[in-house]
């Protein structure tokens, strides 16, 4: 990953290349869009070799464009986990404000 890429997100500066699971959290707080494009594209190969991707985020939009399951947590505890295929949108957002939205 790009050196430019380790100081704006403040991490450690390291990957295990043998990763299994990848567990982000939010990555894309501090990044450029280019950054965040970049990023995705990552994490989009990282899937492709079979790595798992932990992805940690209160941007929702990039939670419907990008991952394949959304999993909310309140309060420490689970309160709601579906794939991201047909009408979640407001099954989400209630689990998320934890009442109706409508």
């Amino acid at each position: 990953m790009a050196a430019s890429w380790r100081r704006s997100t403040g991490g450690p500066g390291w990957v295990s290349l043998n990763a299994s699971i990848i567990v982000m959290n939010e990555p894309t707080a501090a990044l450029s869009a280019h950054e965040v494009d970049r990023l995705f594209e990552v994490i989009e190969m990282l899937r492709h070799y079979g790595a798992a991707v932990l992805f940690i985020s209160h941007r929702l939009q990039e939670v419907f464009d990008v991952y394949q399951r959304v999993t909310v947590m309140r309060d420490g505890r689970h309160v709601f986990t579906s794939p991201l295929a047909g009408p979640v949108a407001d099954d989400l957002l209630q689990a998320i404000v934890g009442r109706s939205t409508s």
